[in-house]
């Protein structure tokens, strides 16, 4: 504390006040809060959505790699119909069997036909049959690798829309859902594939094997379960589907059969419309009142789609989806909101004019400038080569209780002088320098030298020269 018991904070704070407007000092506080609590917000934000964005892609990653291990699944089978092309033993196994003039005695060809397709398949898991026809002579018996088929399916099979469509694509492999296998009790999905002569290219017949539609899901559950981060989110294994091109369930459980009323109702309930029109993306659902993300990829060369759904509560914490849509906001909306309010209050308080920026008449005209004589010119000459720009605006009815001593004292109060140095200026004591501060306390009803100082700016005597006071008497009062 210095001798005239002033602190030196005290003089920094009344230049700072004596300088800056009080609400523009709300103003910058305002505006820091504002980026503060905005930092934080982004952050935030940034930091949920990288976490969030990298779970998501996680499950994304894994699904196309359950989704390409079904691919290989299912290209096990292509090959194994290829081989009745490239093969030259099964190629001409299946010459002589449509040359042979006896339409029913196959036995030996059929023995042949089995046995590698049996040994093709040991290590194939799924496989529910096979059955090659003749496709010049429709009474010919069929080749089988197993005895499961009926004569009645068979037929049927000749005269079913994947039948037309396997002819249609002329050698290349043909993936679809058995409708008639299902008619028949079998939940199947088949590849066929129409067989030419090796050299002669002389169409043959059409190949098709016959393979348990529930080991399509079954294939993505297994590969998910071994590779899945279980700790990000839990796979919901009882609905992971494949969807044929037509947007129609053909794998999942209970997908086909007389109970399709009962537990497919939920997977409906999941997959109301699946997405026909697009091959692979992802969408939220609900499963038993669990919120989960359901991510949908295609199986190549196969027109068909798997939808894997896994738990949110994994992916993004227990309560937060939950507890957001029950909010409506969510807590980085609402801090944004926070911080947008406080900044444009900020921006308000800083552009808009204050109480007393009423436009009015300087109060020293330029007679009373004149009266001062040479001295007075030289003080408002000073002012200007200073840069100063007085407002125009009226005394407060109180500067007229104050001598012009006191005003001069309560201006340089306000520019941040110390009693020592206002009595320097003035050329008077420094204990009158005390009696005058004293006085103006008394005066302006203010409790210490803070208070008068924000009196003195609201007045707008910060911005003017004590020496214009100087020339003033008594009598002028």
């Amino acid at each position: 504390m210095s001798a005239d018991g002033v602190t030196p904070f005290s003089a920094m704070l009344s230049r700072v006040v004596a300088t800056v407007d009080r609400r523009r000092l709300v103003a910058v506080a305002l505006l820091l809060i504002a980026v503060i609590l905005g930092s934080a917000v982004l952050r935030h934000t940034r930091a949920s959505s990288w976490a969030g964005d990298m779970e998501t892609d996680y499950c994304t990653l894994v699904i196309d790699q359950a989704a390409a291990s079904l691919a290989d699944f299912l290209k096990d089978y292509e090959d194994a119909t290829f081989q009745f092309v490239a093969n030259q033993d099964l190629n001409r196994l299946l010459l002589e069997y449509v040359s042979a003039t006896d339409t029913y005695e196959v036995a030996p060809y059929n023995q042949a036909f089995s046995n590698f397709l049996e040994g093709y398949t040991f290590s194939r898991r799924g496989v529910y049959d096979a059955v090659f026809v003749d496709e010049s002579n429709r009474n010919r018996k069929a080749l089988t690798m197993r005895e499961s088929l009926p004569a009645s399916y068979i037929k049927a099979f000749r005269n079913s829309r994947i039948y037309e469509e396997i002819m249609r694509a002329d050698g290349k492999a043909v993936w679809a859902f058995g409708e008639d296998c299902a008619r028949a009790g079998m939940n199947c999905v088949i590849v066929g594939r129409r067989i030419k002569h090796l050299f002669a290219q002389k169409p043959m017949g059409v190949v098709a094997i016959m393979i348990d539609a529930d080991e399509l899901a079954r294939v993505v559950n297994d590969y998910l379960h071994d590779h899945f981060y279980f700790s990000v989110g839990t796979v919901k294994a009882n609905y992971t589907v494949i969807v044929d091109r037509e947007g129609c369930i053909i794998s999942g459980p209970n997908a086909a059969g007389s109970s399709r009323d009962e537990e497919p109702s939920l997977l409906r309930e999941l997959y109301p419309n699946p997405p026909v029109g697009h091959g692979e993306g992802r969408f939220t659902g609900n499963l038993r009142g669990e919120d989960v993300l359901v991510t949908f990829r295609p199986i190549s060369d196969t027109g068909w789609r798997a939808f894997v759904p896994v738990s949110l509560a994994g992916l993004y914490g227990e309560e937060s989806s939950r507890s957001a849509s029950a909010a409506g906001l969510s807590i980085p909306l609402v801090g944004g909101l926070i911080a947008g309010a406080l900044a444009a209050t900020a921006v308000f308080l800083f552009l808009s004019p204050g109480p007393r920026s009423r436009r009015i008449a300087h109060t020293h005209s330029p007679g009373h400038i004149a009266a001062c004589g040479d001295e007075g010119l030289q003080s408002a000459r000073r002012a200007a080569e200073a840069g100063w720009v007085q407002p125009e605006r009226s005394d407060p009815d109180w500067l007229g209780q104050l001598t012009d001593k006191e005003i001069q004292v309560l201006i340089l109060m306000s520019q941040g002088y110390s009693n020592r140095e206002i009595a320097q200026k003035t050329y008077i004591a420094q204990q009158t320098v005390k009696n005058y501060v004293s006085c103006i306390y008394s005066k302006l009803c203010a409790r210490d030298r803070v208070q008068a100082s924000l009196l003195a700016v609201d007045a707008g005597l910060n911005l003017r020269d004590y020496r214009d006071f100087d020339c003033r008497l008594p009598s002028d009062k």
